[in-house]
């Protein structure tokens, strides 16, 4: 099993990295047990979680897999599909400045963006036991 590591990733390197009209320090976190990619995300939650249903020799390992894409618009769409969270975060604000957050987020993207494509950090939680 694997999950989206917690808080570093909490809102994700590249939905915080240039956008000027949000403070990503100031977003409110997801709901508790609210679905998404960081809802096992912090440190032992899958592990206790593992362990809570039985499985044994349970381990943890921290993986840096960057994320490749075609292009950076592609990561774009990605994070708006995939991430309920960020569009709690996001849902105190007015539908103008949500669109002005994605469009600062799209410009911020490109700086992943190369001529053989995107490629983001990522950071990932390897999660095993034996059940």
């Amino acid at each position: 099993m694997q999950r989206w590591s917690f808080p570093r990733l909490r809102t994700t390197v590249f939905f915080c990295t240039g956008v000027s009209s949000l403070d990503c320090a100031a977003l409110p976190p997801p709901l508790p047990g609210q679905p998404g990619p960081f809802s096992l995300g912090g440190p032992g939650v899958l592990a206790e979680l593992l362990e809570r249903t039985g499985f044994t020799e349970v381990k943890e390992t921290v993986i840096h897999p960057p994320l490749r894409l075609p292009l950076a618009a592609d990561c774009l769409r990605f994070e708006r599909e995939s991430f309920g969270a960020l569009h709690q975060m996001l849902s105190g604000l007015t539908a103008k400045d949500q669109n002005t957050v994605w469009e600062e987020v799209a410009v911020a993207l490109t700086k992943y963006e190369a001529a053989d494509g995107f490629e983001g950090p990522c950071e990932l939680v390897v999660t095993s036991g034996r059940n």
